[in-house]
């Protein structure tokens, strides 16, 4: 499992670390998890954060600049979660 999990980290995308450095908090992952469990719906997604949705918008908008991917699209979202997933798994 080890070796399987070394070889996928190896293999993620170039923005991943920038991605978590930036995002320490971790309010942007997040937002991210919250947006694919609301079906990417951005004003549920602000209520189940308690947050304004122009604030849910405004994390995309730093989501995108950082790692060149968006959010709101279907693919880009689900390869984000699955990088920022195995990046922070412990290893």
């Amino acid at each position: 499992v080890q070796v399987a999990r070394e070889r996928v980290r190896s293999s993620l995308p170039a923005w991943v670390p920038a991605f978590i450095e930036a995002d320490r908090r971790g309010k942007l992952a997040a937002t991210l998890s919250a947006y694919a469990d609301q079906d990417m719906n951005a004003q549920r997604t602000a209520k189940a954060l308690g947050v304004h949705a122009n604030t849910v918008y405004a994390r995309f908008e730093k989501i995108a600049s950082l790692t060149g991917q968006d959010p709101q699209r279907f693919r880009q979202l689900g390869e984000m979660l699955m990088a920022i997933d195995v990046a922070r798994e412990p290893g």
